[in-house]
Order: structure tokens, then C-alpha cells, then sequence
């Protein structure tokens, strides 16, 4: 079959001083992009080459998921074991994903067809290349099968004890796993056949190392096959499920499950239901007669009201035995999803009991799993604004205006969010979070600007998200000026909107405005100058928004 690619090479040249995008394809990914996603999931300074790694970009704007392979070749005049920057350059090469699911094409194949492609090529264009379409993959490795069901837990995984295995051995493994899992999680997935030890933060799934990072990864060693239970209901379930029919047919079933789909929890419990699976099948046999009555859940399960009353009960010192059959009853609960009127009633439970408050007298990994369980039972799987609003409520806490830490991870966790939310909640967890999220991310300036002038946006809310729009827009260095004014003139300069964010503090006004006109305009404002600018245009009728000052 063929398929087109953009893409880029990055590397330097004699005068560079480090790596830089060298050339890319004249395409919708730009060379900012790229840089960005390699950047992104870098597996460090790597002492062996060729290396590949994978990852997924999705375009937001138009609905498009891509899936990027990159190969890590040595440099021209490279000194063979040498270790240092410069050593490398990079081909990377980003595939429609809908180009290639449905012929659930694999990795080794992406690489067999671009390994010998030369760039940049004559053409700026795209290239197109024949990717053979091979039959599907019959894992043969046990080991695949654990990492597969452990990916399910949205944590990575870290094989070790590799060193000997060479570049097609180890590709050829990740083709492996992630046939085991639905083909639409490759729109979502990223793995490399090898990291640097020293690389901590990187952030593949599924990787090799020589090391562990201390990151929380789940470690496998390469042949020690390990088919004990996880204890963890839903991998013990999804393992059981593929050892008890034929592989080959459960592969292909699951290469037929090409919409895009990712990892968090919520994605995950979907994908249990389309395949028919209850969590608690598979699970390891407790040794002993307490765990089994602690990890048990009731013949008869009460309805969801009754469990939540009952967890409320329990937080509150009345049934200190029981709180893990309740939670588990929650989370194995038989029936379809909530109504939104169903939805509606939980949320009535779950603020009249103070389910979401902060501190929960049970150990973090269970708090957060129930923190999970509430937002499922109560609100939709993507979060507008206004549901984020109702969780804030649920929470009732006047004298702070976003989430607890805790909370705010799990929203981050188990719910899509729009972009407002989604940095709402960032913020929550960390300035760094939110700002690295609009890096990794780019919003073009006028929409952020939009957001901005939202009507529906709370004071409190817009005063933290106009703190990281003017911190992101002056961090990026280069901003579409042109674009930038035209939106502010659209919104009227945001006058009204900055008067409810700050009212009675004019000072507060002038330096939020004076910080964008600057951006937009290239220089700066007098004060006297922004407020005229603020008065005039919070007088001026919506049909003149567009008019220069």
C-alpha cells in the first residue's frame, strides 16, 4: 500500500553548536512541530545506533491523529562509540493514521519503507512511499502479553536485560505488544527500541533501558515471562481473556478496533466493555480468609446510591471494615452508563456527603481511585466549562478557587477536557503543569484571546487564565502580531472582559492590555495611552469591535 509522510530531519551542521531542525516537509506540520515532538519524546543520548522511536501527534484543530517514527542514524563523520551530542540525526517521518489503520500496518513495516529514505529530499512536499501491509502478528513472547495488560494501567513499562537483542529484535517485540491491544491505541501510543539511563523524564510507554529511571514504570525482564497475576483487576481480566481463546482471533479482533483511543482510565474501561470483559474476572485468588473478604465484592451489589451513602458512612468513622468492598462494588457495578439525570442525582449525593473534599482517612491509591469512580458516576466523559464549574461546587470550598491537588490529577486522569478546563486544572496541580501544557501544545493567540473574552468565564477563573496567556504569549518569542491585533480589535481589547476579571483595579487592567499590545504592536504603550484605550473601546459598540483605535 502506499502512504504519505511529512516529515523532517533534524541533526546540525559544522557551525551548529546543537541539534536543530534541518529541513522539513512544506506540509500542515510545520518545523516547530516536529521540533516540538522530538523534543518531546527524546530517548537522550544514545550510545548505539540506529534506534527508533514512535510517538503521536493529534491536530485538535482539524481532527487529525498522527503516528511519528523516528530513526536515529549516526552522523556523517560520527567516531563509532563515541558518546556526545551531535552524534545523531534524526529522520522523522508523521503518517495519517487513518492512512493506515485499516490495513493495521506495523511498525517494522513503517520502518522497512522509510529506513532508506534520504532527506531532505529534492521536493519540500511529502513524500509517498509502499509500506507492505504483512499479515498480522501472532505474539509469540508471553512477555508481550504482560506488557500489553500492564499498559493498561496508564503507567509505562521498562524492559530490561535487552542489551543483546538487536534494533529488528526489539521493533519487532513492540509490534508484539501492541498487538495485543486495540489497533486505535497507536494513535496514542509511543515506545523506543532503546533509552539512555540518564534520560529520567522522558515520556515513552513502552521502552527499553539498561536502568531504571525510578519513575514508577512497571520493570519486565526480558525472559523471565512472569504469568502470575498482576493483582490488579482489570490487567488480571484482560490477561485472562487472552489466554483463554485463540490468539489469532483475538488479535484480530482487536486490529478491527481502529478508532483512536488512548490509555487513561476512562479510555480503558471502554475498551473492557466493547470486548465484553468485567474487570474482576482473572483476578489472583487472595491467600487468605480477611483478604478475601476485603477484595470481595457482594453477590448482590446495592445500587450505586446505596454504595455512595455507604463510603460517606465509612468516611465519616461509622464502618471502618468496609470501605473497600464499597469502592470496589462502585467500580464493578453491572449496568449501562449513567443517565444524565442519573448523572445529576450522584452529584446531589456527592456534594451533600463531601465525597471530593481533600483529605480522605484511606491511603493515597485508594483515595484516588475513588476520587476516579465519583467523576465517572457523576459527570460526562468530556468536561465543558460548566461541568468543571459543577465539580468546584461538588467541592465546595469558598476559600479556594480551584481543585485540591489530588482532585485536579484526577480529572487529569480520567476525563477530555476542554481547553479552558484543561488549564484550569493544570494550574491546579502546578504553574509548571499549566505552562508546560500550553508548550507542548501551542494555542494560536487569537484563540487564546477568545477564551479570554468568553462571557461565561468566572472573575476568579479568568484572572488565573489571563496570568498564563500573557506568561505564554511573551515566553514564545515569536507570536503572529498581525493575528493578534486583529483579535483584540475584535474584542473590543478586551475591555469589558478585564473590567469583571479586575474591577475596581484599573493598574490591573492597563498591565494586562499594555503586555498584549506590546506583543501585538511591538512596542510599548504609555499607561495613559492603554487607558483611553480600555475607556473608548469599552464605550464603542460591538458593529465598530473591528476599527483600528
Amino acid at each position: 500500500m502506499q502512504v504519505q509522510a511529512q516529515w523532517a530531519c533534524r541533526g546540525r551542521d559544522s557551525h551548529d553548536v546543537a541539534d536543530r531542525i534541518l529541513g522539513c516537509s512544506n506540509a500542515a506540520l510545520s518545523g516547530e512541530n516536529f521540533g516540538q515532538l522530538l523534543d518531546r519524546y527524546s530517548p537522550g543520548t544514545l550510545e548505539h545506533l540506529p534506534q527508533v522511536t514512535l510517538s503521536w501527534l493529534a491536530d485538535r484543530t482539524v481532527g487529525r491523529n498522527y503516528i511519528g517514527i523516528a530513526i536515529h542514524l549516526a552522523a556523517a563523520g560520527a567516531v563509532p562509540g563515541a558518546v556526545g551530542g551531535g552524534l545523531a540525526r534524526t529522520s522523522c517521518f508523521c503518517v495519517d493514521f487513518a492512512d493506515v489503520e485499516s490495513s493495521a500496518v506495523s511498525y517494522t513495516a513503517m520502518f522497512e519503507a522509510f529506513r532508506h529514505v534520504t532527506l531532505p529530499p529534492a521536493e519540500r512536499g511529502p513524500i509517498n512511499t509502499a509500506v507492505t501491509a504483512a499479515e498480522l502478528i501472532v505474539p509469540g513472547h508471553r512477555l508481550a502479553r504482560t506488557a500489553a495488560a500492564l499498559l493498561l494501567t496508564d503507567r509505562p513499562v521498562c524492559i530490561f536485560g535487552a542489551d543483546h537483542l538487536d534494533l529488528g529484535e526489539r521493533l519487532g517485540f513492540i509490534d508484539e505488544v501492541v498487538s495485543l491491544l486495540p489497533f486505535g491505541m497507536r494513535s496514542r501510543l509511543s515506545a523506543s527500541t532503546w533509552t539512555s539511563s540518564t534520560a529520567r523524564s522522558h515520556k515513552f510507554r513502552l521502552f527499553f533501558s539498561s536502568a531504571d529511571r525510578h519513575a514508577g514504570d512497571h520493570d519486565l525482564m526480558w525472559g523471565e515471562a512472569d504469568s502470575r497475576p498482576a493483582g490488579v483487576g482489570h490487567v488480571d481480566a484482560y490477561l485472562a481473556w487472552l489466554d483463554e481463546g485463540d490468539l489469532a482471533d483475538r488479535v484480530t479482533r482487536l486490529a478491527a478496533m481502529t478508532e483512536p483511543t488512548g490509555f487513561a482510565g476512562a479510555d480503558v474501561s471502554t475498551t473492557l466493555r466493547r470486548l465484553g470483559l468485567r474487570p474482576d474476572r482473572g483476578r489472583s485468588r487472595p491467600s487468605s480468609s480477611k483478604e478475601r473478604e476485603s477484595r470481595t465484592v457482594p453477590v448482590d451489589i446495592p445500587t450505586i446510591d446505596d454504595l455512595l451513602i455507604q463510603c460517606s458512612d465509612w468516611l465519616h468513622g461509622r464502618h471502618p471494615d468496609s470501605v473497600g468492598v464499597h469502592i470496589e462494588g462502585l467500580r464493578y457495578h453491572p449496568g449501562n452508563p449513567p443517565t444524565e439525570m442519573e448523572r445529576a442525582h450522584y452529584r446531589t449525593i456527592i456534594k451533600e456527603r463531601q465525597l471530593l473534599r481533600e483529605f480522605l482517612p484511606i491511603r493515597h491509591s485508594l483515595r484516588d481511585e475513588f476520587y476516579d469512580l465519583l467523576l465517572q458516576l457523576g459527570f460526562a466523559d468530556h468536561l465543558s466549562y460548566t461541568d468543571y464549574c459543577a465539580i468546584e461546587d461538588c467541592v465546595g470550598r469558598e476559600q479556594s478557587r480551584l481543585p485540591h491537588r489530588p482532585l485536579a490529577q484526577a480529572i487529569n486522569r480520567v476525563k477530555t477536557t476542554d481547553l479552558p478546563v484543561r488549564l484550569l486544572v493544570m494550574r491546579a496541580i502546578g504553574a509548571g503543569a499549566a505552562r508546560q501544557t500550553l508548550r507542548d501544545d501551542p494555542i494560536a493567540a487569537e484563540a487564546l484571546i477568545s477564551i479570554l473574552a468568553d462571557e461565561s468565564l468566572q472573575p476568579h477563573h479568568g484572572r488565573i487564565i489571563c496570568r498564563l496567556v500573557v506568561a505564554d504569549l511573551t515566553e514564545r518569542g515569536h507570536v503572529d502580531d498581525a493575528a493578534l491585533n486583529a483579535a483584540l480589535r475584535e474584542h473590543r481589547y478586551l475591555a469589558r472582559t478585564l473590567d469583571r476579571f479586575y474591577p475596581e483595579q484599573p493598574k490591573a487592567q492597563i498591565g494586562v492590555l499594555s503586555a498584549l499590545l506590546r506583543l501585538a504592536q511591538g512596542k510599548r504603550l504609555d499607561d495613559r495611552a492603554v487607558q483611553d484605550l480600555l475607556v473608548n473601546a469599552a464605550a464603542r459598540p460591538r458593529s465598530q469591535a473591528s476599527e483600528s483605535p
